[in-house]
């Protein structure tokens, strides 16, 4: 919802209100715990939502979320690893591994692997919920499994 309107509206201005009015609807949805750990309710809530909305407006940002990786992988002719947490929140896994095959088939790539890890979030750390505020509380760095997976690749070629 949020990250569809950095895109969809290009002029900062006329971005403002609109994101203020979802942004606030998107807030008034989430549980008072979510709130309170991702620091959106409390003392500094208003400093903190103000940090997070200004990455909206950023050049770099409206650019991310434009990009369309799949160009770039229907040109790769090395050698592709491809993983991704089935717990990401932050990147879909089931389309991104999706999306990555079909570009690397597409462009003959005949040397890739793409693979999901049930349990994983983002950062390639065992999880619950996959959310970003456990991020910091969750004790392993990355995920043995995957680093196994990825020597293991690496080794056979």
């Amino acid at each position: 919802m949020l990250l569809g309107l950095a895109a969809d509206y290009p002029d900062n201005e006329e971005l403002k209100p609109i994101f203020a009015k979802k942004m606030q609807s998107w807030l008034d949805e989430q549980p008072v715990e979510f709130l309170e750990k991702m620091g959106f309710k409390g003392e500094q809530a208003n400093s903190n939502i103000d940090q997070l909305a200004g990455r909206f407006f950023l050049p770099w940002m409206r650019y991310f979320l434009k990009y369309d990786p799949a160009p770039i992988l229907e040109q790769l002719r090395i050698p592709v690893l491809a993983l991704n947490g089935e717990l990401d929140v932050q990147v879909n896994a089931s389309e991104n591994l999706a999306g990555s095959e079909q570009s690397l088939k597409k462009g003959g790539n005949k040397n890739f692997k793409v693979m999901s890890f049930p349990n994983l979030n983002h950062l390639f750390q065992t999880a619950e919920t996959g959310a970003a505020f456990e991020y910091a509380t969750i004790e392993e760095t990355f995920s043995p499994e995957v680093l196994d997976v990825m020597l293991s690749w690496i080794r056979g070629l």
